[in-house]
């Protein structure tokens, strides 16, 4: 596999995993709770949809 690509896969993994820890370790925080977890994971969701479609445009673009 193209290294570029491994390497962002690695990066998604790795953002996805920390946004899973981080939400379930703020749940029953008192200051931060259910708000730092969703925003959390909302921040996470986008970085990795920003890695996606990169790695789409990437995977277009050494297709042509």
């Amino acid at each position: 596999m193209n290294e570029t690509v491994q390497l962002k896969l690695n990066k998604i993994v790795k953002d996805l995993e920390q946004s899973i820890y981080e939400s379930e370790m703020a749940i029953d925080h008192p200051e931060k709770g259910y708000p730092y977890a969703a925003g959390y994971s909302r921040a996470a969701l986008k970085m990795v949809l920003d890695d996606v479609q990169l790695l789409k445009s990437y995977l277009e673009n050494a297709s042509n």
